[in-house]
């Protein structure tokens, strides 16, 4: 074997490890804390938050003085309930605000998030993350029976051959991995969490609170 080969395999091997760990914590504060986000307590600070501002899972323009990083399953209730409060938001702040989305499917309790997970990766490759990820949403009671490929023709993706290619891509799944590890960095237990800027919420806030928070980050931002 050479060198180039012997590296390969260990670098594959460090990647199933790291997935098998960070599996395994996710699965055991899945059985212990369920999806379940009613009653946020008071925001954590988190000074170095710019660091999870990743990924392509964006709405909205990069260059707005406040973004919502928000930690989600396209299973959970209280996650389709903070969707319809962000986009609210979205169009009464637009220019101001943007919507960073991290993959974090609760596989125990929602079996169909992991593979929606995938196909919002895949969507987002094909420049269409929006529009899908609403999708999703607005059939999250049936995404048990609903095609993949059907939401990405609903969504605007052409090239559904590509899209069916991209879900079983290994490359995809390693992105969740990316979003996998930034939650336990963050100690995530559920869904939704959400930071705005540099306040994390643990639990979905309030239609209010949530305002407050885009407000005053606005208002700082353009200071």
């Amino acid at each position: 074997m050479t060198k180039s080969s012997r590296f390969e395999t260990l670098s594959t091997a460090i990647l199933v490890v790291c997935a098998l760990v960070v599996t395994a914590v996710s699965v055991r504060r899945q059985l212990s804390t369920p999806s379940r986000s009613d009653a946020p307590i008071a925001p954590l600070e988190v000074r170095d938050w710019k660091r999870y501002v990743a990924g392509d899972l964006r709405i909205g323009a990069a260059s707005s003085p406040v973004t919502i990083i928000e930690f989600s399953d396209f299973q959970c209730p209280f996650c389709r309930r903070l969707f319809q409060s962000v986009d609210r938001l979205l169009l009464s702040h637009r220019g101001d605000l943007q919507v960073v989305f991290r993959n974090y499917p609760l596989s125990v309790a929602h079996p169909q998030a992991r593979s929606a997970a995938i196909a919002a990766e895949c969507a987002a490759a094909a420049g269409r993350f929006h529009e899908y990820h609403d999708l999703l949403f607005t059939h999250q009671d049936s995404l048990a029976s609903i095609g993949w490929s059907l939401l990405a023709l609903r969504a605007g993706i052409a090239d559904t051959t590509g899209f069916r290619r991209c879900l079983g891509d290994v490359r995809t799944s390693q992105r969740l991995l990316a979003d996998s590890i930034a939650a336990a960095a963050l100690r995530i237990r559920g869904t939704p969490t959400v930071l705005v800027n540099k306040w994390l919420f643990v639990g979905a806030p309030s239609d209010s609170l949530l305002e407050l928070y885009v407000t005053r980050a606005i208002s700082e931002g353009h200071q």
